[in-house]
């Protein structure tokens, strides 16, 4: 269903119901709400069919739902004649002028002067801002305005303006009213009762030409009739529908539609509360309370205890002392010392044991009995909490001096060992645990040898041991030979050679607490225990009779167990990449470094770089001559190339350590080796990768195909060659090593 289709079936069913409640509103002869927003119709929901025929006004928002906005030369001509008698017209307009010097019509009729007479009862606004009910009799030829002061309408905003004719017995009263409110009465002899013209909204006409036109300028809304004159309430009313909440601010702009009556708001119609305590100005007495405080229904604040103090803000609002908060109590006597006004108020703030004195200087401030106080009054050293003469400086009071130290003896003075001239009984410092006093050295049990525990002249902290007085060693190393002089049996001989009988000739004294480890044996074998291929054999030193002479080759068969495809058989002298398995080459763990290790170290360092350059050689020529190197191949013969030189730099300098830092030679030198044996498995790895390759080319003709035979031969050939020389190469790098280690 089209647009246009519904909205025309709202306004048919809002006419229906219009007429079935029309009855509703005593004497409702014309109402037209302009909210059809299109079409020339203006539709009477009177029910008393009065609709109206628009002439050029157009469409625009109004104050309630839409409204009718007229330029100055248009106009609504309803269907209405006014009755006879009472009336009232009201209209809401906003902004006006007028084609006409002083008047601005909102709704009339046309006069009829030249047919012969009639009637006109009009409802206008003027230009000096005031509302003006007029009406004018044909037959008597005069007429009577009611109208407001001026300088009440604001051109921006909506007003209610409603003009009542009231017929008397004598006379008929007019009165206009501004939203609501009425702002002028007046009195006259007119009784209207011939109305020839229809009713016409926007503009009044005189006769049927242009004579005495006055058009509208402005927005007019809900257009009302009645053949009865409203009262002053049933006006504010119909103005206060607009309105709902009756603060001032229109519906339309209200933000705050429920306001409470009679609160002020501002532009947004929303309530005024300038000390914030949810009681509106216009209602609020006292606008100025305090923050926070509990108020009454007018704004007041409540004080429940009169004390000045607000209830909301008041801690005690039921105490006008406020004894609640006096809770202070710095004495910790649970009396309260902030106010004296209060029933447990503390009389001696600060005086624990009430006793006068206060805590700072109270000797004894849970004694009231005692009431001492802190310092030396008589300047005698001694404080008054413990002088038992606090005002007497000789300390005389009551207290005599037996043993002449110049201290009262007794209870309470000062004197701490009576009859005992020295006071031996205090001097207890004791800080080197020899049970000997080291305060004076009058005392009979005074410690002559402070700090010294054996007693044996040389002090605790020095003292190679201070529970034994017959050994005088002290802490250190006097002849510079590694060895603390408390485990050096010659302290002062950095050959210890005092007491120490060098019986195998290896520069070393022999015997107990001397510097030889293996007595008896010039090459100190007993200690060459490092077996870094765990087959039982020593490697330190080749001049020992169990020195392994295959060093880091458990089955000793000449092959490396880096390289040993079985290490644990001497009859299987494979090289690994021809194992037949991805197994990895392990790292050697040496776990003693000192300079034989190292040099071992560097030795196999050497082999692996070794045969990585013999193997990437042989791996370059083979794939040269099967015409198989490209970018890629170049790239990881690089890689390979790189990691040996890397490798051999690690070499050189371990060579450079040896005798300076053999454990950092020996990290070098196992780096290195680490470096070589990536070496190798890359050009395994390439060689794998391209030797089973043939460089087969298409033969376009019969010597074509005769080369590319021959290139497939030569191929094959190379790689059983190659393959058998680098067999051939490992087995003669086995006997280098060999001859290498027994050199070393």
């Amino acid at each position: 269903m089209k647009t246009s289709n519904i909205i025309l079936l709202i306004f048919v069913f809002e006419i229906i119901l219009s007429n079935l409640c029309a009855s509703e509103e005593a004497g409702l002869v014309g109402e037209w709400h302009f909210n059809e927003t299109d079409g020339n119709i203006a539709y009477d929901f009177s029910g008393n069919g009065n609709d109206g025929t628009i002439n050029g006004a157009s469409w625009v928002g109004g104050v309630s739902g839409s409204a009718l906005s007229f330029d100055g030369n248009d106009y609504v001509n309803t269907n209405l004649h006014l009755p006879q008698g009472s009336k009232t017209v009201e209209a809401w307009i906003k902004g006006f002028g007028t084609t006409y010097s002083t008047e601005c019509p909102i709704a009339g009729e046309r006069w009829y002067s030249a047919a012969g007479g009639g009637e006109q009862l009009n409802l206008g606004v003027k230009t000096d801002e005031s509302a003006m009910l007029y009406v004018y009799s044909e037959d008597k030829g005069s007429g009577v305005n009611a109208v407001s002061d001026s300088n009440i309408l604001d051109q921006t905003k909506w007003h209610h303006i409603a003009g009542t004719y009231e017929v008397g017995d004598t006379d008929a009263v007019l009165k206009i009213y501004i939203d609501g409110t009425l702002h002028d009465t007046v009195h006259g002899p007119i009784d209207i009762d011939n109305h020839i013209s229809t009713y016409l909204i926007g503009v009044w006409r005189r006769g049927t030409g242009a004579v005495g036109v006055r058009y509208f300028k402005g927005v007019i809304d809900e257009v009302r009739i009645y053949n009865r004159a409203l009262t002053a309430t049933e006006i504010s009313d119909r103005y206060y529908q607009q309105d709902m909440d009756r603060d001032g601010v229109l519906n339309i702009n209200d933000q705050c539609p429920n306001t409470t009556a009679k609160c002020e708001v501002d532009s947004s119609g929303c309530p005024l509360d300038s000390d914030n305590d949810n009681i509106c100005n216009g209602i609020d007495t006292c606008p100025n309370t305090p923050l926070n405080c509990n108020v009454s229904s007018t704004g007041c604040k409540i004080d429940s205890d009169s004390d000045g103090v607000c209830n909301g803000v008041d801690p005690c609002p039921n105490d006008l002392e406020d004894c609640c908060t006096a809770t202070t109590d710095t004495d910790n006597d649970s009396l309260q010392e902030s106010n004296s006004n209060c029933p447990n108020y503390d009389s001696y703030p600060n005086d624990h044991d009430n006793d006068g004195v206060v805590s700072s200087v109270d000797c004894d401030d849970s004694d009231a009995g005692n009431t001492k106080t802190k310092g030396d009054s008589d300047n005698d050293g001694v404080d008054n909490c413990i002088d038992s003469c606090p005002n007497d400086a000789g300390n005389q009071c009551g207290c005599v001096d037996h043993d002449g130290d110049g201290l009262g003896e007794g209870a309470g003075c000062r004197d701490p060992c009576s009859n005992d001239k020295d006071n031996c009984c205090t001097a207890i410092t004791d800080t080197d645990n020899d049970g000997l006093q080291e305060n004076n050295v009058n005392c009979p049990n005074y410690d002559n040898y402070l700090n010294d525990h054996d007693n044996d002249g040389v002090i605790s902290s020095v003292d190679c041991d201070d529970s034994d007085a017959g050994n005088t060693k002290t802490k250190g190393d006097s002849d510079g030979d590694g060895l603390n002089n408390c485990q050096d049996s010659c302290p002062d001989d950095a050959n210890n050679q005092c007491g120490c009988v060098d019986n195998d000739g290896d520069g070393l004294g022999e015997g107990t607490g001397c510097a030889d480890p293996c007595p008896n044996d010039r090459d100190n074998c007993c200690i060459a225990t490092t077996d870094a291929d765990n087959d039982n054999l020593q490697e330190n030193n080749q001049d020992c009779p169990n020195y392994d002479n295959y060093l880091n080759d458990h089955d000793n068969d000449g092959v490396t167990t880096l390289m040993d495809c079985d290490d644990s058989d001497a009859d299987n002298v494979k090289i690994k990449g021809d194992c037949g398995d991805q197994e990895q080459i392990p790292v050697v763990n040496v776990t003693v470094v000192n300079e034989i290790t190292v040099i071992n170290t560097i030795t196999i360092a050497n082999e692996t770089i070794f045969s990585a350059v013999t193997t990437i050689n042989e791996t370059r020529r083979y794939l040269n001559v099967s015409e198989e190197v490209n970018l890629e191949v170049e790239e990881k013969i690089k890689e390979v190339e790189d990691l040996i030189e890397r490798a051999k730099e690690k070499i050189a300098l371990a060579n450079s350590l040896i005798n300076t830092d053999p454990k950092r030679a020996m990290d070098e030198a196992e780096e290195s080796n680490e470096l070589a044996e990536r070496a190798v498995k890359l050009t395994m790895e390439l060689s794998k990768n391209y030797k089973t390759k043939s460089s087969v080319l298409p033969a376009t003709s019969q010597s074509d195909a005769l080369v590319s035979e021959t290139e497939e031969f030569s191929g094959d050939t190379f790689k059983w060659t190659g393959i058998a020389g680098i067999v051939c190469f490992i087995i003669l790098t086995g006997i280098l090593i060999f001859a290498a280690r027994k050199k070393y």
